[in-house]
């Protein structure tokens, strides 16, 4: 999503947004990348 916030998806909550800032994402995430490329991403999501 950008911009320090992201969505995931949890047990106990389901799908949520949050921010990498929240105590407990800054003291456990390292890096991510993406997976696909945009048009891959574009085919796979229509």
């Amino acid at each position: 999503m950008g911009d320090g916030i992201f969505g995931h998806n949890s047990v106990g909550k389901g799908s949520e947004v949050s921010k990498l800032s929240e105590k407990y994402y800054a003291e456990r995430y390292i890096t991510a990348r993406r997976v696909f490329s945009d048009e891959v991403f574009r085919k796979l999501a229509q």
